[in-house]
């Protein structure tokens, strides 16, 4: 006998209209959507329950406030069922990717995901309205980048990019799409998709407006900042932010800290670097952070902390960050785990710390994974110098500094890959990237020999006087 199929029940349209305000960018579009909610409780509305939590789940993870997400998955539990029978495909959509948004959050193992981004995909790939289609792009974003799964997400914006002049489409909800397809298109190395992108978001936040986007750009330049160690552009760029920051966004609170926490560290202020990253995780527990976000601020307190030389409050931070992280990022930080322990290890003077220390890097060489020590420059410097001293993965640990230009400690070993090498004992030879140079010709003559002065003069502190 055939199953009874579920049939959604008649609908209020209350739901609708804090979804609206959502689309917008409207700061009320949570109390609409709560007392939809409540309404829908109250009469015993199951499709309306479901739908109006969905709808906050989106918008909740737009504006980082979390608490009520394990109760909103709960009432999506109907979505789970693909017998049921929603009124028309943007309700099933909604629900879809509300409950899509709040696993991968708040239910990161649940076995359902897969099944939920499979038919989420579908669907954005039929005739559904725009604002939704946008809306679900973006939580498909967040399902595929830690599973590095590209070509799904390129497949999300080849699909959605054809609807970007539709006239229905709030310019909020673009902007938060593309923003999030700015990073992505940046991490996978497409510079000029990232800033066509970047530059059309920020055309967008300031022809309509959009303030909570604004303050997004000047996080994301605050972030552009740190690799080239431009203090002055990172000082702007957090000026920026505290003035678009809006009190009423509880999640800008620890977001801000987090931002203070690393232009603090680009300015050498190890102490200060830590309050504000102690604040950030303090903010993020007291929010109920889930365990991807929460992973998030943990690992920034760990390395702000490892940067004072406080390598067991650093370590653990990281093991709690481990178990909280999702998926590939887990072991990114299960490798700084193993790491910390090892230099603990070795810093007591404990020789089990080098077998520590072999195991870390293998797992590393063996994933080919180059970005382990981003954020905590000065400890991987230590960290590969401590290996190339004593012979541990010798090639990926000299390719890995190559590839990253991690700037050699104080002490770094011979073998350390410098760009340029002198001997100038038994003989004067400069070595370019780890090969002899020939020097040939009467033009390179004075410049050698000036070179060959500096190196019998120490290198450092001659004076023009003395040349």
């Amino acid at each position: 006998m055939a199953q009874k199929q579920a049939v959604a029940d008649e609908p209020s349209a209350d739901y609708r209209v804090g979804l609206a305000a959502s689309h917008r960018g409207d700061l009320g579009a949570t109390p609409m959507l709560e007392r939809a909610l409540a309404a829908a409780l109250a009469a015993g509305d199951r499709c309306n329950v479901a739908l109006a939590s969905a709808a906050l789940l989106i918008e909740s993870q737009i504006r980082t406030t979390f608490r009520g997400f394990r109760d909103h998955i709960e009432r999506l539990a109907i979505a789970r069922d693909a017998r049921f029978r929603w009124r028309n495909v943007d309700d099933e959509l909604l629900a879809l990717a509300g409950l899509l948004i709040g696993l991968l959050l708040a239910a990161p193992q649940d076995g359902f995901i897969d099944d939920c981004a499979a038919r989420v995909m579908a669907l954005l790939e039929g005739d559904v309205d725009a604002n939704l289609a946008f809306a679900a792009g973006r939580i498909m974003m967040f399902y595929g980048q830690p599973r590095e799964n590209h070509v799904l997400m390129q497949r999300t914006y080849a699909t959605l990019k054809p609807r970007m002049e539709d006239p229905a489409l709030a310019p909020h909800r673009l902007a938060h799409f593309l923003m999030h397809w700015t990073r992505i298109a940046r991490y996978a190395k497409e510079k000029r998709q990232s800033a066509e992108a970047a530059r059309e978001v920020r055309r967008l936040a300031e022809a309509h407006g959009l303030r909570d986007i604004l303050y997004w750009l000047a996080f994301f330049d605050v972030e552009q900042s740190l690799p080239s160690r431009d203090v002055a552009y990172a000082e702007r760029a957090l000026a920026a932010a505290e003035a678009f920051a809006d009190p009423a966004r509880l999640g800008d609170l620890p977001r801000l800290e987090f931002l203070k926490t690393k232009v603090a560290t680009l300015k050498g202020q190890g102490d200060r670097a830590v309050v504000h990253a102690a604040r950030a995780t303090g903010y993020a527990r007291e929010l109920e952070f889930p365990p991807p976000p929460m992973a998030v601020y943990l690992v920034n307190e760990a390395q702000a902390r490892l940067a004072v030389g406080e390598s067991n409050a650093a370590l653990a931070l990281m093991r709690e960050a481990a178990a909280l992280a999702p998926l590939a990022f887990a072991d990114e930080v299960r490798d700084m785990v193993a790491l910390i322990e090892a230099d603990v290890d070795i810093a007591a003077g404990d020789a089990a710390g080098y077998t520590k220390l072999a195991q870390a890097w293998a797992g590393i060489r063996e994933r080919r994974f180059y970005d382990t020590f981003d954020g905590y420059p000065a400890f991987g410097a230590r960290l590969c110098a401590i290996a190339l001293a004593h012979d541990i993965e010798t090639e990926f640990v000299r390719s890995l500094i190559e590839v990253r230009d991690i700037a050699p400690p104080p002490g770094a070993p011979e073998s350390w890959p410098w760009p340029i090498r002198i001997e100038a004992l038994g003989g004067f030879t400069v070595f370019r990237r780890g090969e002899p140079l020939a020097f040939e010709g009467k033009a390179q003559k004075k410049p050698i020999e000036l070179l060959q002065m500096l190196a019998a003069l120490g290198g450092r502190g001659v004076a023009k006087e003395t040349l």
